[in-house]
């Protein structure tokens, strides 16, 4: 490996609570996230996605040395 820098974040999809400002139900909360990773990806802000959806969080990054496998879709399951 060289010494080049990676983005990356794990996030969890907020649980619905009453009074949070958000509607939505998990499901649709979990479809929003993935759309606003998409469209950062589209919009060149992570051009070397990788997008995790694993059972208990998203796992995203930007991993130059992958850059010709990229973007990458992967399902898996939470360590």
């Amino acid at each position: 490996m060289d010494d080049t820098l990676v983005r990356a974040v794990d996030i969890e999809p907020a649980l619905p609570k009453s009074g949070d400002g958000s509607d939505l139900p998990l499901e649709q909360r979990e479809l929003e996230l993935t759309y606003q990773i998409l469209h950062m990806w589209k919009e060149g802000r992570w051009p070397r996605l990788g997008l995790g959806i694993e059972t208990g969080h998203w796992h995203i990054d930007d991993t130059p040395r992958l850059g010709s496998k990229r973007p990458a879709f992967w399902v898996a399951v939470s360590r």
